[in-house]
């Protein structure tokens, strides 16, 4: 019996262990759907499309994946107001970002007054 004990305390330790082990190695991306109007009269959305060539679906308002160097395609979607016309323009383009694990980014966007857009990692 105390052998069972130990064994069953073993592998639920070496189990949390491996659990724990994993988490360390993952980095959060706090998937941004919507950014909101700029002062420039710009609509901006951006999110992440795939990490890696994997798809991320649209909704996930999270993304964990392993640390390190990683491939995220984004999508950027702009709305220019200008005089009574508006402009949509939409485009993905991927950013090779280097992401150190345990931590939290946040996925964010810089932006032209011609609606060029740029995505960022801003770490948290």
């Amino acid at each position: 019996m105390v052998r069972v004990c130990r064994f069953v305390a073993w592998t639920l330790s070496a189990a949390l262990a491996a659990g724990l082990s994993h988490a360390d190695q993952t980095a959060t991306i706090r998937n941004r759907a919507f950014v909101g109007s700029t002062g420039a009269g710009i609509d901006l959305e951006v999110r992440i499309v795939s990490v890696d060539a994997v798809p991320v679906a649209q909704e996930t308002p999270r993304v964990e994946v392993d640390a390190g160097a990683r491939a995220v395609e984004v999508l950027c979607s702009t709305r220019v107001f200008a005089g009574m016309g508006r402009t949509d323009l939409s485009y993905k383009t991927t950013v090779t970002v280097d992401l150190e694990a345990g931590r939290l980014y946040q996925l964010d966007a810089q932006v032209t007054q011609r609606g060029e857009c740029t995505p960022e990692f801003k770490l948290q």
